[in-house]
């Protein structure tokens, strides 16, 4: 559960108040194209509670509020949206494009909606500065490798003032913060520093069940650590723990129902398997699983990959 309060708290120093934003609530009613009655209905309260609500004569409890998130979609995380001006919410609305497309590995398009969010209503805030750190130096083609590794270190030092990889252990990580931790791994194996780069990783997987992370937000982020983790310890030789994070992978896929990396996990598997010695019969399957699932996902590139590596890595000829 979030620590609500020492948030409130910080939207509270950042904008001087804590006036809740009546014509929001308005406008996302309006949203939703609900009446008046519809909307109080659904929030358990009177028509009359409402409307005073939305006439600024009376204030919404952050509950409700979190009822109106749901019915929009958006996780209860997002709650410090109540306190935004109708602006400002719209600009909000595009940072949620941006997360899409960046879970959505769109880079280019990524690009171009960060650079209007840069220039936005939102950028003020340090929580938003710190996501924007973290998704410009993970779009931006024009950074070098070792700007892009300090811009993600000083993203996590906006939250973290002395942040110290080494007690990634004994934070409460923000879903921001795991981003960024995620990504100066992923530049520490690029950098060719694989030790490092697992035990980051390795790191965040422990610390998952205490981060102040939403289940929207798990359900893209989970598969992909724990699918990276495994590629790392493959990268590394120690197929034994490469083929206990595919699997691990694969699990998060099926309980979250995200399964646009599946056929990299089944590959993983299949990889493992069979430099672990394991008989053709058991990664067989896995290696068809895989290709099955590129295709059905429209990755030809990748179910061409692993056509090809079939034949050629494992010695087996798929009469397709």
């Amino acid at each position: 559960m979030l620590k609500l309060t020492s948030i409130m708290k910080s939207v509270a120093r950042s904008r001087g108040h804590m006036k809740i934003n009546h014509e929001l609530i308005k406008k996302m009613r309006r949203e939703l194209k609900f009446s008046q009655e519809e909307m109080a209905a659904k929030l358990f309260m009177s028509t009359r509670q409402l409307s005073r609500i939305e006439n600024g004569q009376s204030d919404l409890d952050l509950l409700p509020f979190f009822s109106i998130l749901g019915l929009l979609g958006y996780h209860t995380e997002d709650f410090w949206l109540i306190y935004l001006d109708t602006k400002e919410y719209e600009d909000y609305k595009q940072y949620r494009e941006l997360k899409k497309l960046l879970n959505q590995q769109q880079f280019e398009k990524a690009h171009i909606k960060l650079q209007e969010l840069e220039q936005s209503s939102l950028s003020k805030y340090k929580f938003m500065e710190q996501y924007f750190a973290y998704a410009k130096a993970r779009v931006d083609p024009a950074l070098s490798f070792d700007e892009r590794l300090a811009m993600l270190q000083n993203a996590i030092k906006l939250s973290i003032k002395d942040f110290d990889e080494a007690k990634i252990r004994n934070y409460r990580l923000t879903f921001p913060e795991m981003l960024i931790v995620y990504e100066i791994a992923c530049a520490y194996q690029v950098q060719g520093s694989l030790e490092e780069a697992i035990e980051l990783t390795l790191a965040l997987t422990e610390v998952l069940d205490d981060a102040r992370i939403s289940e929207e937000d798990k359900g893209n982020f989970v598969p992909v650590l724990f699918l990276n983790l495994a590629w790392f310890y493959g990268l590394a030789g120690d197929y034994q723990k490469g083929l206990k994070f595919a699997h691990q992978a694969w699990d998060a896929e099926k309980e979250y129902r995200n399964f646009r990396f599946t056929h990299l996990s089944l590959y993983n598997i299949a990889k493992c398997q069979f430099h672990l010695g394991e008989e053709e019969q058991f990664y067989q399957p896995f290696l068809l699983r895989a290709y099955h699932f590129a295709c059905a996902i429209g990755d030809h590139t990748f179910a061409k990959e692993i056509k090809e590596s079939a034949k050629v890595d494992f010695g087996i000829t798929f009469d397709f």
